[in-house]
Formats: C-alpha cells, sequence, structure tokens
C-alpha cells in the first residue's frame, strides 16, 4: 500500500508553516494520508529512517540557508533509500532567493534513488529578519498552493523520465562560516531550552550562554525557544548585515512550481 511523506527540517517553524499549507492539497487531491516525518529531531537525536518503496510518494522540504540546504540536512537525506519512491521537493526562503539549495536537493534525491517528479519554491519569514517575508505564508501564497497541488497530482499520474529540470549551478554556491550566531544575553535564566532543542548540540547545557561556533550552522532554533528571548544574533553582526539585507530581501517575491524535465 503507497503512503504519503511529508519530510521536513525547520527549525523556527517557517518551513513547516509551509508544509501544514502546502502537503494537505496534495495529499487531500490524492486521497491519502499523510507520514509526518521531522528530520531536525532525527539530526538531533537520530533514530530509524523510513522505508520506502517504489508506491510511496514524499513531500521533501528544506529551507534555504544562504543558498544551500542546510548542511546537518544534507547529511541525513544522503542517508535515505528511496526505492523509486517519487519525491516532491520544496525549499522555502526568506524571501532573498534559493540560489543552488533546489539544485543541491534534486542531486541528493537523485543520488538516494528517489524520481524527482516535481518542485516547487515558496516564501516564509527569514528565520534572522522577520520583517523580510513577515505573515508569509499568507491568502495569496495559499491560492498558490492549491494551484501547483492540482499541477503536482497531474505529474504523478505520469510516466515520467529523464530528470527534473530546476534553477541552479553546479558548483553550488559556496559555504561561508556562518556570521551570525546567536549568543545568550543578560536576560538567560539557564533555563536550557536552547541547548535541549539545539539540533547539532552547539550548546551546552551546563552553560547555555555560551555556544560552540564550530557546530553552530546559524538555524535560530535557540532564539525561537527561548522563553524569555534571551538569545539574539549580536547587535553588531545585525546592524552590520541589515542594510545589506534591506537590499535583496525587500518587496514581495514569487513562489514558482517546477514539472518540466530534462530529455
Amino acid at each position: 500500500m503507497s503512503k504519503f511523506y511529508e519530510l521536513y527540517f525547520s527549525p523556527t517553524g517557517g518551513t513547516l508553516a509551509s508544509v501544514k499549507m502546502f502537503g494537505p492539497k496534495i495529499f487531500g487531491i490524492l486521497g491519502m494520508e499523510p507520514v509526518p516525518v521531522n528530520l531536525r529531531t532525527l539530526v538531533r537525536d537520530g533514530g530509524e529512517l523510513p522505508a520506502f518503496s517504489a508506491e510511496d510518494i514524499c513531500l521533501v522540504s528544506v529551507p534555504s540557508f544562504a543558498g544551500r540546504v542546510p548542511l546537518p540536512a544534507v547529511n541525513l537525506l544522503q542517508q535515505l533509500k528511496g526505492n523509486g519512491a517519487r519525491a516532491i521537493l520544496h525549499v522555502v526562503y526568506g524571501n532573498r532567493a534559493i540560489d543552488d539549495t533546489l539544485l543541491e536537493l534534486r542531486d541528493i534525491m537523485d543520488g538516494a534513488g528517489f524520481v524527482c517528479a516535481a518542485a516547487a519554491e515558496t516564501v516564509a519569514e527569514h528565520s534572522m529578519f522577520r520583517q523580510f517575508g513577515a505573515g508569509r505564508p499568507d491568502a495569496e501564497d495559499e491560492a498558490e498552493m492549491q494551484e501547483f497541488a492540482v499541477k503536482i497530482a497531474e505529474v504523478l499520474q505520469a510516466e515520467l523520465s529523464g530528470s527534473l529540470k530546476v534553477p541552479g549551478n553546479n558548483p553550488y554556491r559556496e559555504r561561508k562560516p556562518v556570521s551570525a550566531i546567536p549568543e545568550g544575553g543578560a536576560d538567560c535564566s539557564g533555563c536550557g531550552a536552547c541547548a535541549a532543542e539545539c539540533p547539532v548540540h552547539a550548546i551546552p547545557a551546563e552553560n547555555p550562554k555560551s555556544v560552540n561556533r564550530d557546530l553552530c550552522f546559524g538555524c535560530m532554533r535557540c532564539v525561537s525557544v527561548c522563553p524569555v528571548s534571551a538569545r539574539a544574533i549580536p547587535d553588531a553582526v545585525r546592524e552590520k548585515m541589515l542594510p545589506i539585507m534591506s537590499q535583496v530581501c525587500s518587496g514581495r517575491k514569487e513562489n514558482r512550481l517546477y514539472v518540466e524535465r530534462n530529455h
């Protein structure tokens, strides 16, 4: 019996918000019940990965981090065994651009034995600067996702040959050291919520104000779960980044669907 899997990596909830809006529209048309798979918790805690069959369909959703798939998600996705299952690729970005994220995700899923049937890029609030893409996904996004779902359902019923066409360049955009690393401020109560939730265990439980800068990949999970809003990117870093972000993240960016194939 075929299954519909929702695999998602969502440190701060933006990608999950898009999944909750997009996924039901696809599996609703297909008449299937979803099986959610939280990749963030698998990265943090380990656990058994699903076993897929050629009859299965997977919505695979990741955020774009500086134009790439987040490295912890890459490491986990590469362990999957698709066995011919069909994949719908879904990249969520914070109102800037996806750069090479979708191409990298397609290559990973192809390499893991999936058949990439369709792909979409959708907008959510930026995880570091919430004023960019604020309130998204919204009602306009939802209507567009419904249109995407109809087209995706049609593609899933077709015979697929060749590779899915998606934007991006190979070699991919270079991964650079993370400069926007959150730190604990004076209001930190030492509760340890950030340490417990960090996907890569970069925050020591015995000293949650600190961070292992070699492990942190800037996902902002610690910022989103801090109960007293004591964790943040240092002001000096924010002030330096904001003018640059304002130039590239302003205005309403588009959602896009990709269903054409290379033959």
